[in-house]
């Protein structure tokens, strides 16, 4: 996540999985020094895996302040997320018919 160089997705069973159109970053670490599963970004997308993803910064608000909002020139949004909305997150009634 945001503020853990060391931390990522891609540690256990890369082979087993197929991750794409998501932007990875963090403000200490390089696209260089950047690992997937041991490997260059560049190298990953070789293997098939995060083809559209990009290294960038996905331009949250305000970090600093965990606001971690999108700004609207965002790339993450480019590659299609769409925001969360807050009021519709959290515990609901379970109903038989819920999809």
């Amino acid at each position: 996540f945001y503020y853990q160089p060391r931390q990522g997705g891609t540690r256990t069973t890369a082979s087993t999985f197929d991750m794409d159109w998501n932007v990875y970053f963090n403000p200490a670490v390089s696209l260089q020094e950047a690992r997937f599963n041991g490997k260059t970004l560049e190298d990953w997308q070789k293997g098939g895996k995060d083809l559209h993803s990009r290294w960038v910064d996905p331009l949250f608000i305000n970090p600093a302040q965990r606001d971690f909002r999108l700004r609207p020139d965002s790339p993450a949004l480019e590659l299609g997320f769409r925001p969360l909305e807050p009021d519709r997150a959290g515990p609901r009634e379970w109903t038989a018919n819920a999809h």
